[in-house]
């Protein structure tokens, strides 16, 4: 026989203002809640750990403070109440998948600061930094007393950044994954949201070491183990047979006073001199390779070719921009007169906009002595790239940017950014450019 509401009942403080009903098979509140447990003295409801699909009952408990539902089996919050006096509310574990009708009752409960949605299809993978930064700038706009989000402080930062962002989006609405993964995206793309995809059919990452497997995410984790190209014995001898064949060429190379390019499997010219200057440009063997296993993993087996050089293309922004259209991702390599190097990792396609753009994959990075790389966090800005006729850069706020050049190419500045958190990529400011390269 099903046990009454009042036998479930867990714990009931002596005041009767707190009460837990804690796995006990609940499926639904009772109608008639709010007499049966005094509703005029509760403050705070625990039913963590049952089998709740809805919430109503609850709109007569105006002195709720706390409300506790997780690991219930909650699908929709249309019906949610207005609590006045609501604070705190936790709806981890469940299986919400729409939370636009939660977020406007909350708006009308003029003392609510604490919310926890974790382990929900509406919210994103963690792994997915950007959509995961989104998806609370979305939370944040609607809630701007929200002092609290998923475990995580809702800083003044964070709200500077949400408005910025949501200035910018202001039609901005989850979407769910066409994979039908059961996931949302908050303003990312499909082909982003494709890395983090548990449907998605994705090839090995070891494909281009010969390897044809296409599955999704379960699939490919299953299939590494099995993977020939795996194999780490395999992988390392080749990148130990290509160094040593490498150095051997920069020894011969080096003894015949000669600096023309070097062969490399990834058919980049790892090495430049011009015949008229002294000056070494882009990137020396060794710290290209390097850099290779600094990108994220899915681009440190492609095979890179040149987009643009400005000894061939000319030094102006507009060449640039022409020949890398549409195409992404991109190494922007920067050589100064000075013979320092430096660059940056971008994973949108340049274009003119007035506004930046890109992705949090983006990163700078400096050979100046040695390679240090700055990468993005999801407590920062998104000035990813900017390009216009005048101007182009990466990394911005109100420090400066992180990498900064004019319209002609010859000129440029390097300044501790927002974005990347960085140090100036060059031991001046500012700049003068012997060379710049754009690959993919």
């Amino acid at each position: 026989k099903k046990k009454s509401f009042i036998d479930c009942i867990n714990y009931l403080n002596e005041k009767k203002t707190k009460i837990s009903v804690i796995e006990q098979d609940v499926d639904r509140l009772p109608d008639d809640i709010y007499d049966l447990v005094n509703g005029h003295l509760i403050v705070e409801i625990n039913m963590n750990f049952n089998r709740l699909q809805t919430i109503h009952g609850l709109d007569k408990f105006y002195k709720l403070k706390t409300l506790i539902l997780d690991n219930n089996q909650i699908l929709s919050l249309n019906a949610f109440p207005i609590l006045p006096s609501l604070k705190t509310l936790w709806l981890n574990n469940n299986n919400i998948k729409s939370i636009d009708s939660l977020l406007r009752v909350l708006a009308d409960c003029p003392s609510f600061q604490y919310l926890s949605l974790m382990n929900n299809p509406i919210r994103p993978d963690d792994a997915d930094e950007i959509d995961s930064q989104n998806y609370r700038y979305y939370i944040i706009h609607h809630l701007p007393s929200l002092r609290i989000l998923d475990a995580q402080n809702v800083s003044k930062k964070e709200k500077r950044a949400c408005a910025s962002f949501m200035h910018h989006h202001p039609n901005l609405s989850p979407k769910e994954c066409e994979n039908g993964c059961g996931k949302f995206l908050f303003g990312i793309s499909q082909h982003h949201h494709e890395a983090f995809c548990r449907n998605a059919q994705l090839p090995c990452l070891m494909q281009d070491y010969g390897c044809d497997f296409l599955g999704t995410l379960n699939e490919r984790q299953s299939h590494k183990s099995t993977c020939r190209f795996w194999a780490l014995e395999d992988v390392f001898s080749k990148m130990t047979t290509r160094i040593n064949a490498l150095q051997r060429e920069i020894i011969d190379l080096k003894n015949q006073q000669s600096f023309t390019t070097i062969p490399f499997s990834y058919d980049i010219p790892l090495l430049h001199r011009d015949n008229s200057s002294t000056v070494q440009c882009i990137l020396p063997s060794l710290e290209r390779f390097r850099l290779q296993f600094s990108l994220p993993l899915r681009y440190q087996s492609r095979r890179w070719k040149n987009v643009f050089r400005t000894s061939h293309d000319g030094y102006t922004i507009k060449s640039l921009v022409s020949l890398a259209k549409d195409i992404s991702p991109t190494l922007l390599l920067v050589c100064t007169t000075d013979g320092e190097r430096f660059g940056a990792f971008c994973t949108a396609p340049w274009e003119l906009q007035n506004d930046f753009f890109g992705t949090g994959e983006t990163f700078v990075f400096t050979f100046s002595p040695h390679l240090e790389i700055f990468k993005w966090s999801s407590k920062s800005n998104q000035s990813f790239q900017l390009c216009t006729h005048r101007e182009l850069a990466v990394g911005g706020g109100d420090k400066g940017f992180a990498l900064w050049l004019n319209d002609s190419l010859s000129f440029g500045r390097s300044q501790s950014s927002t974005t990347f958190q960085n140090k100036m990529l060059t031991t001046k400011e500012q700049f003068s450019i012997f060379a710049v390269e754009l690959w993919s």
